[in-house]
């Protein structure tokens, strides 16, 4: 008669997880427990024991193994560019990524059971097991991997995932090993490039004090003659209004200042004399004195001729 397999249900295959996840601490170099761990274990699962084979120290210490088998697995699935791992959808293959899946899978047969399907205990494995995470060899789908020689046992891709409601062991009760390490992804090392010898530094050509003494004198001479340009330049022409502006002011201004001692043709000569000399438009009316404007006016008249 065959010995009879060690069966695991989901709720054990919980209950063991929680218990070790709780004592997380016991946990050794590479997350291994001790036996008396296994020992409290193998009690606290046992009231979800449904059939098959009564567990022992053993049984729960390969299931561990296998969880940690597990665990890698995913661990490098989640490491490969452009997919996205959840714990319920797996890897979450599209249409888009399953040519590089494809490839992966025939290198990693391991990773078969995850394309769409999670794993609801790496979350608290994860808590569990020290961080083997690499940053340098990470699967690209876009490049080859190596044809390495180095092939590692893999996990039953056709077996049904770890979270379904049924986990059977493959190992018996009597005869069990402790399953191989997952194969690891193999990755195409690049070809470092070379590197391009740098440039020595140009030499600074340093000026003599004499030199420099030469610069600044000249850096001075420049500045002198700037500032003496600017002062021997004639000053700009002052702003004036525009003449049609300047000249109605002027009208204006004759008009009403000068109709109580000039007569009418005297104001209307005097107002073509100013329209004519803007020079004598503006020189009107800047006279602001009104003795010496009238002056200013009769002397302009005079030598109009029109006062005598």
């Amino acid at each position: 008669m065959s010995p009879q397999h060690a069966s695991w249900t989901s709720a054990e295959e919980s209950a063991f997880v929680d218990f070790l996840f709780e004592h997380r601490a016991e946990a050794g170099d590479g997350g291994n427990f001790k036996a008396t761990t296994f020992q409290k274990a193998l009690t606290h699962i046992a009231p979800f024991f449904k059939r098959g084979a009564a567990k022992s120290v053993k049984n729960l210490r390969n299931k561990w193994n296998n969880f940690r088998r597990v665990y890698r697995v995913i661990q490098a699935i989640k490491l490969v560019s452009g997919w996205v791992w959840d714990d319920t959808t797996g890897a979450t293959i599209t249409v888009d990524t399953a040519a590089s899946w494809d490839d992966y899978v025939k290198k990693h047969p391991e990773a078969k059971p995850f394309r769409n399907k999670g794993w609801p205990y790496f979350s608290k494995i994860s808590h569990i097991l020290p961080s083997t995470a690499a940053g340098a060899n990470i699967f690209h789908p876009t490049t080859d991997p190596d044809n390495s020689s180095e092939r590692s046992s893999s996990p039953d891709p056709g077996s049904t995932p770890p979270d379904s409601s049924e986990v059977n062991d493959t190992e018996s009760s009597d005869r069990e090993a402790t399953p191989p390490p997952p194969s690891r992804p193999t990755f195409q090392k690049r070809a470092r490039e070379a590197a391009t010898p740098s440039q020595p530094p140009a030499k600074r050509v340093r000026a003599s004090q004499g030199a420099a003494a030469l610069q600044s004198m000249s850096a001075s001479i420049a500045d002198f003659g700037t500032a003496i340009s600017a002062a021997l330049a004639p000053p700009p022409p002052p702003a004036f209004d525009p003449s049609p502006v300047r000249r109605t002011a002027a009208v204006a201004a004759v008009l009403r200042l000068e109709a109580d001692w000039l007569s009418t043709r005297e104001r209307v000569t005097l107002i073509d004399f100013l329209r004519s000399d803007r020079t004598a438009t503006e020189i009107y009316l800047a006279l602001d004195e009104a003795d010496v404007r009238k002056e200013w006016v009769r002397c302009q008249l005079e030598k109009l001729g029109i006062i005598v």
